[in-house]
């Protein structure tokens, strides 16, 4: 096995109060601008950086030096989501580590203040849990992206390091998820950085791989329903029906499952778990599952029926996670406004993707406040708004059913790009291409018809 020297500096972020995070080898605690930012990492907590609601940035006051000369290396686990503008990971007066570039917003990059911009050619994908290192030496900067070498740039910078999650504290603000985060002021080889991207995996709360899938055990949770058919569903905003799909075969976590127990008895409504055991059971004849639908990921699954039962059925919807309180006022206010098409919370600034634009060519993510997120909402079916929305997503199956054919998901989170037991997926769907993409679209056409009272889920401590 190859010899990994011990980092200069390591935040794990395991803290979960607080607004200070340790550096567990080299005594530069990082200050962070608020305390209440803790969430389930990669592998123990993590920080959620997100100038609406998240840590703005954080500051290494502790360091000896703000900058590390070449050779270094910097590694993150992070979650992307998307700030819609330029954002650094690391930063000082001279010089940053961008998660998102100044010239190509998906793609990490380097900057040296004044002088030059520089981006890898790679994307960096959004909503899934990615490795990123980064090595400088004196002729180059290397990107490794799940311990595989990605990208180089022939411009060597030194390391700056004073700000995490912003240049300068004050400007180009991260929107992600940000753990387990190591510094060496020494250029790791790629064999260093391969173990250090595979360290802890055993401890990782992602969905377990494939040869680790159990199959899944009936739940007796007490959420029991009269709803067991399609057959049963005659007005699912009047029966106050909450759907929540579970679509592979792995075993539930028991925080997860403590997730769905928990939200019959705070929303107040009739949750109905669709499986791919009871699946059948609510296909409507009149509308058959895509045939792409078995290529999918677990995750993609989940998104394609959430679109498929909000349109054919209508009713409640939401991940199985944690939630905020009761629902029925949501039901009751959408049933006071029959021309209204549905009801959810607002969505973030972070919750739209800068590549999504109106027809008049304006970004999206400009009008992130008339949206309602995809998260958790109450539709009436077969609206205007779901015809489209369904039609959408049956464009992207038509368009992609030979490549699912031909790749399909190889594990539940799978997604264009991403490398997955040393082999770069084929898989051809990005991690948002069957639902964000489709559905906020769709939202800001029809905002007017769109209510955002809804209480959103707890989007931590799910897993």
């Amino acid at each position: 096995m190859t010899t990994v020297p011990t980092p200069k500096h390591y935040w794990k972020f395991d803290e979960s109060s607080g607004n200070i995070a340790k550096d567990s080898t080299g005594g530069a605690d990082i200050t962070l601008d608020r305390d209440d930012c803790w969430v389930t990492g990669k592998f123990g907590n993590a920080v959620r950086f997100d100038p609406s609601g998240g840590v703005k940035t954080a500051t290494a006051f502790q360091l000896e030096t703000s900058e590390i000369p070449q050779p270094w290396t910097a590694s993150f686990w992070v979650q992307r989501g998307d700030a819609g503008k330029p954002a650094s990971l690391f930063s000082s007066d001279k010089y940053a580590l961008r998660l998102q570039q100044v010239d190509a917003l998906d793609k990490a990059g380097i900057t040296i203040f004044h002088q030059a911009d520089k981006h890898f050619d790679l994307g960096i994908p959004t909503g899934t849990w990615t490795h990123l290192t980064m090595v400088g030496t004196a002729n180059d900067t290397k990107l490794y992206v799940n311990g595989e070498l990605k990208a180089t740039l022939t411009t060597p910078i030194n390391l700056g390091m004073h700000w995490l999650g912003s240049t300068h504290g004050h400007q180009d603000y991260a929107v992600a998820l940000l753990d387990e985060v190591k510094v060496w002021d020494v250029a790791l080889t790629g064999d260093q950085v391969k173990e250090v991207s595979n360290e802890n995996t055993d401890q990782a709360v992602n969905p377990p791989p494939p040869s680790a899938i159990q199959p899944i055990i009936p739940l007796d949770s007490g959420i029991a329903t009269t709803i067991n058919s399609r057959h049963d569903i005659k007005d699912a905003i009047a029966q106050r029906v909450l759907w929540c799909f579970w679509t592979g075969d792995n075993l539930m976590s028991d925080q997860r499952r403590r997730c769905l127990e928990s939200m019959g008895p705070s929303t107040e409504c009739n949750v109905v778990l669709v499986t791919k055991e009871n699946l059948g059971e609510f296909t409507h004849p009149d509308h058959p599952l895509h045939p792409g639908y078995e290529f999918l990921s677990d995750t993609h699954r989940a998104d394609y029926l959430r679109t498929y039962f909000s349109h054919i059925y209508g009713g409640g919807y939401s991940d199985i996670k944690f939630q905020r309180g009761s629902w029925l006022s949501s039901f009751e206010a959408l049933e006071a406004r029959p021309e209204m098409f549905a009801i959810g919370y607002k969505e973030y600034s972070y919750g739209v993707p800068a590549y999504l634009n109106t027809a008049a060519g304006v970004p999206l993510s400009n009008f992130w406040e008339m949206l309602i997120g995809n998260g958790a909402y109450i539709f009436r079916s077969r609206t205007d708004f779901t015809e489209e929305w369904f039609r959408g997503l049956r464009q992207v199956m038509d368009v992609k059913l030979e490549s699912l054919r031909q790749n399909p998901s190889r594990f539940p989170q799978d997604t264009t790009g991403v490398v997955y037991e040393g082999v770069e997926s084929g898989y051809p769907l990005s991690w948002s291409e069957v639902l964000g993409d489709i559905f906020h679209p769709v939202c800001y056409k029809y905002s007017d018809k769109l209510l955002n009272t809804l209480p959103p889920p707890i989007f931590n401590d799910y897993r």
